[in-house]
């Protein structure tokens, strides 16, 4: 009776307890630019020296502006200075310099939500812009606050520890710096052992000292005093002759080629300098097994002088794999060898024959082929490698050229070429421009196959009034033909008037690889370097160009990946590059 009775219904719950949210960080990236522009900046190492360009923040995701502002003077300390405001802004799509967009910001100002939703979660890089200042780019020691919290290393050149970012383009200039000191330090060691010694005592002595030296040097027997002065006199006559040669003899033998009037004794020359120069260079070396076929050895060929990065000026040795003969004379063979496979064909079924001829026509005016699978397999800078490399060993020339090949690889100019029929090699088409020659009557059915020739090269048709000139303009198309670049025609990139593309156009390819290449799997990423380099290794030099292609071409000796500019939607480009990448397990498709 004395128990207190429990009370009914069920227990209330408790007072909630304050629950603190984890904060969680942003990170971010920012480039801070020296004044106020509308693009992106073109060298940001030269801001990174100064302090300014790339850096990347953690910033709370709940962060107002003035929170922002504060983690933006920590790490950029130069901001503190600017007095006259500054805004963020963000860069359009593509590559290289682009337009910069202002990044709108509410009634307090930037906060890390509305940074976040600027920069796609932090994918892309926020601009600040100062509005009424120029921030000083002088480039700072490398002890600055700027640099505190970036990673260092030392120069082992020099000693000197600066940040990474930094230090690649300071290993360049310092190991140019060092390599003159040291070429100085040479000249000056040359200088030193360039001065006389005294015949009888055998001391050095300089040059104004000498001879003062030698009329005191010692009582001798007067019948060695006639011996002992013709000795002086030729050690001075010596140095006399050293010290007149004012510039080396690499430099003479260069004067003398350039100033040769035979072409003939100018090549010699040149060649005995390059050879010269170059003796210290590592061996080339060929290997050939002569007990394959003719077809392998063919692409063994082919293979060695797809080989990049080589000086072909240096040694070269070569060696018959199933042959114990070595010497001079196993050299001759592997140059006759392939200059006779470059004169008359290489034994490499190329789809059309099994013979894959580089020049084309009949003796004394072969012109080069016209086949595509050959220009993408870089066929034609494997014949110039070979060309040169016989020339400098003394092997055998390339014959048979048409003098309007020669003339354009001289002089590079179309407008003096004088090309002949003969030089036509496609016999049907030398006979239908043969028409136009002359003024003999052309017949109906002669006027349709020339204006049908004609309008497959986008010429006018024939007429009475544009008879010769379209004879001219058929000849030269025929034989130099317009689509190859030839030498002069290369210019700088930036001041070249008709590029294949459109700058723009170029830009927005790049782009599409460039995106393909961040989103793409780890089996596609493998896939396209199979597909660009032979492998899935990337290798030291990778280029890409961009062309007038139907299809995605690659050149994996070169490292070369040509990517046709037609495309206009990323999604068509991005399955063109994944149905092209899939067949590298099918081949190459080039030579």
């Amino acid at each position: 009776m004395f128990q207190r009775r429990q009370s009914k219904g069920k227990r209330p719950f408790p007072a909630p307890s304050n629950v603190i949210h984890a904060v969680r960080n942003l990170q971010l990236q920012f480039c801070l630019l020296p004044d106020s522009t509308t693009k992106t900046p073109k060298n940001e190492i030269r801001l990174l020296q100064a302090g300014l360009g790339r850096r990347t923040l953690s910033i709370a995701d709940n962060a107002d502006h003035e929170e922002i502002t504060i983690a933006l003077h920590e790490e950029y300390p130069k901001m503190k200075a600017l007095t006259g405001g500054w805004l963020l802004y963000k860069a359009g799509g593509g590559s290289g310099q682009r337009n910069l967009s202002l990044v709108s910001q509410g009634t307090q100002g930037y906060t890390a939500k509305t940074l976040k939703m600027a920069t796609n979660n932090g994918k892309n890089t926020l601009y600040i812009v100062p509005l009424q200042e120029k921030i000083d780019t002088t480039p700072l020691p490398h002890d600055a606050a700027e640099f505190s919290k970036m990673p260092k290393s030392q120069c082992k050149t020099c000693g000197v520890t600066m940040p990474l970012q930094l230090l690649v383009c300071h290993v360049e200039n310092c190991v140019q710096e060092a390599a003159c000191e040291s070429m100085t330090d040479q000249a000056h060691q040359n200088e030193v052992q360039l001065e006389p010694s005294c015949p009888v005592w055998g001391n050095r002595y300089p040059p104004d000292d000498l001879v003062l030296h030698a009329s005191t040097c010692g009582d001798r027997e007067v019948d060695d005093l006639h011996h002992t002065a013709h000795e002086v006199r030729d050690t001075l006559l010596n140095f006399a002759a050293e010290m007149n040669t004012d510039i080396p003899a690499n430099n003479k033998e260069v004067e003398q080629w350039k100033k040769a009037s035979d072409p003939q004794d100018a090549a010699v020359l040149f060649k005995r300098h390059l050879l010269k120069e170059k003796e210290e260079n590592p061996t080339i070396t060929a290997v050939i097994d002569i007990r394959q076929d003719q077809t392998s050895q063919s692409r063994e060929i082919i293979a060695f002088y797809k080989r990049p990065q080589i000086d072909w000026a240096g040694p070269f040795r070569c060696s018959l794999q199933g042959d114990t003969a070595v010497g001079t004379g196993v050299q001759r063979h592997f140059f006759s060898m392939a200059m006779l496979k470059l004169q008359h064909g290489f034994n490499i079924h190329s789809g059309a024959a099994n013979m894959t001829l580089l020049f084309e026509g009949q003796e004394n005016h072969l012109v080069h082929s016209t086949s595509q699978i050959m220009a993408d397999s870089d066929l034609f800078v494997v014949a110039g490698r070979m060309i040169g490399h016989s020339f400098l060993n003394d092997g055998p020339r390339l014959h048979g050229l048409s003098k309007a090949i020669i003339h354009m690889l001289v002089h590079a100019d179309r407008d003096t070429v004088t090309v002949q029929l003969d030089d036509v090699p496609d016999l049907d088409i030398r006979s239908t421009i043969c028409m136009l020659d002359g003024n003999k009557h052309i017949s109906e059915q002669q006027k349709d196959d020339i204006n049908n020739l004609a309008i497959s090269w986008d010429l006018p048709a024939v007429s009475a009034e544009n008879r010769r000139w379209l004879f001219e303009q058929l000849l030269h198309h025929a034989a130099v033909h317009s689509h190859i670049v030839w030498p002069g025609d290369e210019g700088d990139d930036e001041d070249d008037d008709d590029p294949p593309y459109p700058l723009s156009i170029q830009m927005q390819t790049v782009g599409f690889l460039k995106t393909y290449i961040e989103t793409a799997t780890p089996f596609q990423l493998s896939q396209l370097m199979r597909f660009w380099v032979g492998w899935e290794i990337p290798t030291g030099t990778m280029k890409v160009e961009v062309v007038k292609a139907d299809y995605l071409i690659s050149s994996t000796c070169f490292g070369t990946l040509r990517v046709p500019g037609h495309f206009h939607e990323y999604n068509v480009f991005s399955k063109h590059v994944d149905d092209c990448i899939a067949t590298c397990a099918t081949g190459f498709g080039l030579i």
